[in-house]
Order: structure tokens, then C-alpha cells, then sequence
């Protein structure tokens, strides 16, 4: 999943074709270059941030044997919706629309960082965020945790559902 190839550009289109398959009226689209002691090793690096007030993830998904999974946590985890395409004439997986949130996630995250994904319905009391980190990953038998009551750092003013994914 890791070889994939998603550049930042294929990621970005992900990003808002998934806002947009939200039913977002609005996203904002940030990218920052961080330099010096904020990137690894002095490497520069960028920080995407794709934001929208679309309806956001459920906070159950239903898996393939109809177990009932937390449903940010599954959406950035591979496993769950798939089909199979041809890429550069080989048969590959990918999510359910283009290449998914997780295989973005994972080509853009995980030789120089990490991904964060806030997500919040209208029946949710709070935001809900699972973090992506590829040593945490390995070292926590391939699981993500999802958690609440944190907050984005980061929010355009009116956005009360929605989605937002900060790589």
C-alpha cells in the first residue's frame, strides 16, 4: 500500500473528491512548507490540510462480516470497501472511490510524517480524530484508535460537520 505512488498532487484530488462525495459546500484547501527544526533531519517538508462542512464519517461502519467498527478509524484503515483496478498494467486495491483516504494517507504520511483526521456529523457531540503515524502502526499490531473530544486546531468559522485531514 506503502508503493502506490500517490504523489501530493493525486493526493490532493483525493482529498477534495472525497470532500466533495461529503456533500461539502465549502473546503478550504491549506499547504504549508515547514523548513528547519519543524521537518525531520532539516528536510523541508509540506503540510496538507484539506477542510470541508460536508456531512463527515459515520462514527460506526459496518465491516464485510457486518461487525460494527469505529468508523473514522476504519475509513483510514485498509480492509474495508474495496475494488480492484489496473495501475500501470498491474491489479491493484483501492478504496471505494478513486484511491481512498487510507492509500492516500499512507503514500503521503509515512516516510516523513504523520496524518491526523478530525471528523464531526450532526448527530455527534463532539469531534472525533484518529491519528496515523507508520512506527505507531507497526508497533500497535497494525491498529488504529480513534478518539473524542479533541478539537481541530484548525477551523473555518461556520463549520459544524464536516471533515478535516491534516497530512
Amino acid at each position: 500500500a506503502l508503493e502506490f505512488g500517490i504523489n501530493t498532487e493525486d493526493g490532493l484530488k483525493e482529498l477534495i473528491d472525497n470532500s466533495v462525495d461529503a456533500e461539502s459546500t465549502h473546503v478550504d484547501v491549506i499547504i504549508q512548507k515547514m523548513k528547519g527544526d519543524s521537518a525531520k533531519d532539516g528536510e523541508d517538508i509540506l503540510r496538507l490540510i484539506v477542510a470541508d462542512n460536508g456531512t463527515g464519517i459515520p462514527a460506526t461502519i459496518k465491516d464485510e462480516d457486518d461487525e460494527q467498527r469505529p468508523g473514522l478509524a476504519y475509513a483510514m484503515s485498509f480492509g474495508g470497501r474495496e475494488r480492484d483496478v489496473y495501475l500501470e498494467g498491474k491489479q491493484r486495491t483501492i478504496g471505494k472511490f478513486g484511491w481512498g483516504l487510507s492509500a492516500t494517507i499512507s503514500c503521503l504520511a509515512h516516510m516523513k510524517g504523520r496524518a491526523i483526521v478530525w471528523t464531526r456529523q450532526k448527530e455527534d457531540d463532539a469531534w472525533r480524530y484518529c491519528e496515523w503515524k507508520y512506527d505507531d502502526i507497526l508497533a500497535n499490531n497494525c491498529t488504529l484508535t480513534e478518539a473524542t473530544n479533541r478539537a481541530p486546531p484548525l477551523m473555518p468559522p461556520d463549520f459544524t460537520t464536516g471533515t478535516i485531514v491534516m497530512i
